[in-house]
């Protein structure tokens, strides 16, 4: 735990970039095209969590308005910010 906030530390509070040590730490192919693919997988993991959360709002909401159960939005934004938080 010591090793891991330590690191955390100086990584948040260093000039560099953490993708900009990559290239060091892998010397063989391109370090922009590591980079570029490595920005790619972490936007695509963003993304796909977006669309869970508006898919958990839009069912949640939608299976209490067909049953016309109560506090129909206010479950249905509560399911999606549980749906976007991991």
């Amino acid at each position: 735990f010591i090793l891991f906030m330590t690191a955390l530390y100086y990584l948040l509070i260093g000039k560099k970039s953490v993708l900009q040590y990559l290239p060091t730490l892998f010397p063989f192919g391109n370090g922009d095209q590591l980079i570029g693919s490595i920005e790619l997988a972490i936007d695509a993991v963003f993304k796909s969590s977006l669309k869970i959360c508006i898919f958990h709002t839009i069912s949640t909401w939608l299976i209490y308005s067909i049953f016309n159960l109560p506090f129909a939005y206010i479950t249905s934004c509560i399911s999606g910010f549980i749906a976007l938080v991991p």
